[in-house]
Formats: structure tokens, sequence, C-alpha cells
């Protein structure tokens, strides 16, 4: 995913954003109705209990849904339910909710100066709210 977007951070915001928004409708939207599907009669990705391949996904969801990324619409997985429905189950859990309330104030700052509701990045409810990035 993240060598797919790459090239784009070196582009200007325009080129940028058109680039991001033809990945999400064309190989990144591919790449996660294969994940979608892959969920169609199992709770977890690779095996019938919770793998560093959950928490991989739910990292790079996150950062899809976060806002950070301009011309990524941050309500993008209400197309891929069974992934949107791993996602709440992993932010339930709470280790994970653990994580985000123990990040820093510095880091919380920081993530708020960029636009990032932190509480969002970890609630995907929340993110499925969110307006167009």
């Amino acid at each position: 995913m993240f060598g797919l977007l790459a090239p784009t951070f070196s582009m200007d915001e325009e080129a940028k954003i058109a680039a991001r928004k033809a990945l999400v409708a064309g190989k990144l939207g591919e790449m996660w109705a294969r994940l979608d599907a892959i969920l169609a009669d199992k709770e977890y990705f690779v095996a019938d209990r919770l793998t560093v391949a959950d928490v991989a996904v739910f990292s790079m969801a996150g950062t899809l849904a976060s806002g950070w990324l301009s011309g990524v619409d941050k309500g993008m997985f209400r197309a891929y339910p069974r992934v949107q429905a791993h996602r709440e189950m992993m932010a339930a859990l709470p280790q994970v909710r653990e994580f985000y309330a123990g990040l820093s104030e510095g880091t919380k700052e920081a993530y708020t100066t960029m636009g990032i509701d932190v509480a969002a990045y970890s609630s995907p409810a929340k993110q499925q709210q969110g307006a167009t990035a």
C-alpha cells in the first residue's frame, strides 16, 4: 500500500490529490476489496485468532482513514463493510485502546496540529463520520 502512495508525496498538492483519488478508485480499492472478501467467512485475516496480519491491516486502514493523506476520503471504508467491522473489533481491544490512550501529550498535540483527531484514529466509527480529506 505505501509503495503505491510513495510517489504521491513529492507531487504538488493538486497532482497529489488527483493521484491518490485515482489509487483509491483503482489499485488501492482493489486491494481493500480483496481484503474485504477474505473476511467473508472468518473473523481474522490469517488464522482463527488475532495475528500480526490483523494489526498490520488495522494500522494501514487507520492511516488511510486518519485524514493524514489529502485526496483520500476518510470514510472510504464504508465500501468495505467487513474490513470496517474488523477495524471496529480491533479498535475495541483493550490493548489498542490503551495504546492510543497512552500517547504522550506532545504526540497528541502534534497530531492535532496536523488536523488529526487521535480519538478518531483509533475509533473507526468516528472516521466514518469524517468528510473527504
